[in-house]
């Protein structure tokens, strides 16, 4: 055989392998793109359990799956696991969060008994102080007021006497 016959040869061989390489990809890429297509299905399928049920869905799930669940059990098991830690995880987030909010609203509530406390106490010292000062001031006046008609009252009393005085000594008002 020459050279060239080897040649040929080794051609027809390579292009037997290259089709039949050729019909094991578009096998693959069928195949792929189906396990693709049921992995999306499934997909949806444990979001919406997961979401609705919560972590005693996955064990429902992957029962109630029957032959799909045989075919993709470890990936789905591993999407389920990781779905679920996240939900757990998130809701301990959630959790957490509850409690620094509910800390956050006590400790405001505290703060604003206090200032709604330091404020009425503010309040009843300015009241009280303008009360007594208020009254203070109304004794003043009413006393300087005493003070005046008392005066008044001594200054008619001296005329009065002095009056009854002049009137004894006309000897007209004795009797």
């Amino acid at each position: 055989m020459t050279d060239e016959q080897k040649l040929y040869g080794l051609m027809a061989i390579v292009e037997e392998q290259q089709k039949m390489l050729d019909a094991a990809l578009k096998d693959i890429q069928t195949t792929s793109q189906s396990l693709a297509q049921e992995r999306t299905e499934l997909a949806r399928t444990v979001k919406s359990i997961a979401e609705t049920v919560g972590e005693s869905a996955s064990e429902s799930l992957l029962n109630a799956l029957g032959d799909a669940q045989r075919r993709f059990s470890d990936e789905m098991s591993q999407t389920t696991s990781e779905a679920l830690k996240s939900a757990h995880s998130a809701n301990q987030e959630l959790e957490k969060a509850k409690k620094t909010v509910s800390e956050f609203t006590r400790d405001l509530k505290g703060t604003m008994a206090g200032e709604i406390r330091r404020a009425a106490i503010q309040l009843t010292v300015i009241f009280s102080v303008i009360g007594a000062l208020s009254l203070g001031g109304l004794y003043g006046y009413f006393l300087h007021q005493t003070s005046k008609e008392q005066e008044s009252a001594e200054y008619w009393i001296q005329k009065g006497n002095t009056a009854f005085e002049k009137c004894q000594k006309l000897k007209n008002c004795r009797d």
